[in-house]
This record gives structure tokens, sequence and C-alpha cells, in this order.
């Protein structure tokens, strides 16, 4: 390389990056996670989608329509050379941003595109998801979900005289709610209850926390089905214990359905087993939907990649100590971050 060269390499500003946040803390988790493995600074724009299209899926467009500006950040130039973003919602945001920047903004999505997938210029996509149509395409093993060490660390010194203070082995239950095809009723949740008690409660402890995906009648049967001894935390509870159950569980039970708490335990290199839920489609028409109505993830996917990484067992099979080897993945992401850095112009 040159002299003239390197003089203007090092003149050059260092990029202007946007992580954009909403009130949803797995997708947020992820893009901070991917910022971070850039190492450099990086601003966090926080954003909150209007009443009426919470619940609504708009189609992907570039739009700030559906955002409360009252209650957002502001966006403004200078425009941000890059845009790290998960979720459909805000990456039409993403996508607003580029249009004012006249495209020379760049977006990392992290998960596959709702649409307009030409327009996303690298997708960050779990091996469980569809191939997408982003102009580049990134597969990881596990989405960039993990918990930060800090807040872990401070949970744990938090609940050191409470949680801390069952009788070892501590056995976490996780329970999420149903989704897509799967279906946790009332029913499902006192069969996985009655197994943990048979086979998991003999010695030590068990707590089990339910999120507030789960479902009311669910809660109220775990209620009722609670073993004796053993501690139930509901979500409406102000202080919610999930991370002092992480940071002092032993063990863990999840539920099927939930892809952050169960990425998150795999992350840690805690014993996992993973209570699968059944389909609401009958046997005899699963096979339709698959061909017909494929979902832009597959759950099962995940499930069998854990099982074959080592890093989760199946539920009622005996647990297994395993570690997750992040570097690699590491490297892999902060390489692509880099080479699309090279082409902002």
């Amino acid at each position: 390389m040159s002299s003239s060269t390197n003089l203007r390499a090092s003149l050059r500003p260092r990029p202007l990056v946007w992580v954009l946040l909403g009130e949803k803390k797995g997708d947020n988790a992820q893009a901070i996670a991917a910022a971070e493995v850039l190492a450099i600074p990086f601003d966090k724009k926080k954003l909150v989608v209007s009443e009426r299209f919470r619940f609504r899926t708009p189609r992907v467009r570039p739009s700030m329509h559906h955002i409360d500006l009252t209650q957002s950040d502001t966006l403004a130039e200078p425009w941000p050379d890059m845009i790290i973003v998960a979720g459909r919602r805000l990456s039409m945001v993403a996508l607003w941003v580029k249009q004012q920047s006249v495209g020379r903004s760049k977006i990392v999505l992290l998960g596959a595109p709702k649409g307009n997938a030409r327009s996303f210029d690298l997708a960050i996509v779990p091996t469980f998801y569809r191939p997408t149509k982003a102009l580049l395409e990134l597969r990881v093993k596990l989405p960039l979900i993990g918990l930060n060490p800090q807040l872990l660390s401070n949970a744990e010194r938090c609940y050191k005289d409470s949680i801390g203070q069952f009788p070892k082995p501590l056995t976490v239950v996780l329970f999420g709610g149903p989704v897509g095809n799967m279906v946790l009723n009332a029913s499902t949740a006192l069969q996985i209850i009655a197994k943990i008690e048979s086979i998991y409660s003999s010695d030590g402890s068990l707590a089990i926390c339910a999120s507030r995906r789960t479902p009311q009648d669910v809660l109220t049967s775990i209620e009722k089905a609670l073993p004796s001894g053993a501690k139930l935390y509901l979500p409406s509870a102000p202080d919610n214990p999930y991370l002092g159950l992480v940071a002092h569980g032993d063990r863990f039970v999840v539920t099927g359905d939930s892809v952050s708490m169960l990425v998150e335990i795999a992350r840690l290199g805690k014993p996992l087993a993973i209570a699968e839920l059944a389909s609401r489609w009958p046997r005899y028409l699963e096979h339709f939907r698959r061909r017909f109505l494929p979902p832009a993830r597959e759950l099962e996917l995940l499930h069998n990649q854990l099982y074959q990484e080592g890093l989760a067992v199946r539920f009622t099979e005996p647990f297994r100590h395993h570690a997750f080897q992040a570097e690699q993945e590491t490297a892999i992401v902060r390489s692509a971050l880099l080479e699309l850095i090279k082409f902002i112009g």
C-alpha cells in the first residue's frame, strides 16, 4: 500500500453507526450484540411504535408512519453509514433512513427480511430460517442473543440471599407460550410439571418461571399442580427474577417455543433440556403445511441443531454439560460487517 493510500485511510472518519431499538428485548439484544462486535462506538436510537401498529403487521416499506414521533428519538442528518436493526417494524424505519440518505446508509438486518428483501444490504440469519433474498446473507448457527455478563453478575449478587440459598441442584423450568403451529395449553403444562416432579425434583430444588406469553389458564393450572416446595414466579410479579434464576440455576427445562430463552441458556453452557410442544396441525396435515405453508423459521431445526451440537437434550433425557464456543462466530460476523463498511461511499 502506498503512503498516499495510507494517509487517506488514516484521515477517513470513523463510520457513523446507528442501532435501532424498540420494545422487544430479544430484538434489541441481537442488534446491540452485532454492533458491539464491530468494536467501535455506535449510537442507540430508541423508537416507540404507535399503539395501533403494535399488533398489526404492516407491509415492509420505507416508512415512519407507524412510529410515535413524540416518544421516539429524533432521526436526522447526518445520516448513518450503517444501520443495525431487528424486527419488521424497525426495519421499515431503517429503510426510510436509507431512502433519506439516497441509498448511502447500509442496513444490517438481524433475521430474515419480512419483505422488500433486496433493499437490505446484509441479513445475519440463523440456520433454522429459510433462505432470504437479501443482497448478502450471512448464516450463523445461533441468533446473536445473549445475556450481558455484567447484568448476570449483578443478578447473581442481588439474588444471592434468596434464590442463591435454594438447595442444589436448582432445576429451573421456563415456560413460554403458544406460537405459530406450537400449542402450549393447560394439558401440556400439566404433563411437563408431572414429568419434572417425577424425574428432576427428587433432589435439590425446583423453580418455575412463566413469561408474558404464557396464557392465563396455563398459569392457573401450574399454580394448582405446583409440586411441594417448588417456587412459582408469575410474569405479573413486579420483581421478575429471570436473571436471578439464570445466574443461580444449575439445569434448565425450557419450552420449545422460546428462541430467546433457549439460545440464552445454550450460550451460557448450562445444562439444557427442551420440552418440545405438539403441533396444532393433525399429523396427516403436517406434511401439507410444511410443503405449502412453510414458516419463515423452523423451530424444530433449531432444536435439532442444539441436540446435534451437544448444547441441549430432549426433555426427560439426562442433562449434559457443554461449552459454547462463540469466538469463531463472532469473528465471522465482524468480518462481514467490516467488509460492508468498505463499500460505504
